[in-house]
């Protein structure tokens, strides 16, 4: 190696890194889910959970006579996706089925939304990084500042959540997802390749666009006394309050890329929707 150049290291995160966050696993999300529909705890989208949990009894009758674990969310998924593309599903007319993959990711915005908690922390001011990103956050900057040689640090995530994304904000590391979007020079490239809570489609074909926290939380007052323990960052749920940047209009989100059999359409348009991806 010579003097003055620089290691190129590539972290790849999946669904474990934000357990410790309170995220669930795929194994347990509909179970953490139900769990938040039957106590209460999401409020006005009660009637796209009623859809996924009766569409997933309906798949009881066809449980003994396939390898199905309808227990677990990438199969559950799986199954509605190949339903929308075939128009059929045990139990369930037309109108019901063509709503089942929506239906599935409002579930899961809104059971990550309630899971996910930011600890707030005893002094004024925003929360902090839920664990264990901090310290993540933490060897990225040794790396790319303090290391000898110097590392350029790219993060792979295949997660919805935005633990990773919130973390480099609360440390003002900016970050690029690859979407086109306007970013800082030595921002850390971070490409979530299922899509995120924070992503949505432009209604006017601009491509996917994503609501920075910056932006989003430009604004944000935090709660001073009484002060909570912990604080949930509701972002994909209020995406409808979001407007395109190139052209104002409005998005479709969150994109979420399901984690199935096949990615191809999601992955075109991820990919190919806007000229400066990279994923």
């Amino acid at each position: 190696m010579n003097a003055g150049d620089r290691v190129k290291t590539v972290f790849i995160l999946g669904a474990g890194a934000s357990k410790p966050a309170g995220v669930p696993l795929m194994a347990d999300f509909l179970s953490t889910a139900t769990t938040l529909w039957r106590t209460g705890q999401v409020e006005g989208v009660g009637e796209s959970f009623s859809a996924v949990f009766r569409a997933i009894s309906a798949l009881q009758n066809v449980h003994s006579k396939a390898d199905l674990d309808i227990h677990n969310l990438e199969a559950v998924f799986t199954a509605f996706e190949m339903a929308e593309a075939l128009g059929k599903f045990p139990g369930l007319d037309a109108s019901e089925i063509g709503g089942l993959a929506r239906a599935m990711r409002t579930v899961i915005t809104a059971t990550i939304e309630q899971t996910l908690l930011l600890p707030m922390g005893a002094g004024p001011g925003e929360p902090g990084p839920p664990p264990p990103y901090n310290e993540f956050a933490t060897l990225i900057k040794s790396l790319r500042s303090d290391a000898s040689p110097k590392h350029d640090v790219a993060v792979i995530t295949f997660n919805y959540d935005m633990a990773l994304d919130y973390t480099f904000f609360a440390n003002r590391t900016p970050i690029d997802y690859g979407l086109g979007e306007a970013a800082a020079q030595n921002a850390l490239p971070v490409l979530k390749l299922h899509g995120s809570l924070n992503w949505g489609k432009c209604e006017n074909n601009c491509g996917i666009v994503p609501w920075t926290l910056p932006q989003h939380l430009s604004n944000r007052t935090w709660p001073a006394s009484p002060r909570p323990q912990t604080f949930r960052l509701a972002i994909g749920s209020r995406l409808s309050e979001f407007r395109c940047p190139a052209c104002s209009g409005s998005v479709d989100g969150p994109y979420l890329v399901p984690p199935t059999w096949s990615k191809f359409g999601s992955y075109a348009r991820l990919c190919l929707a806007n000229g400066h991806n990279r994923v």
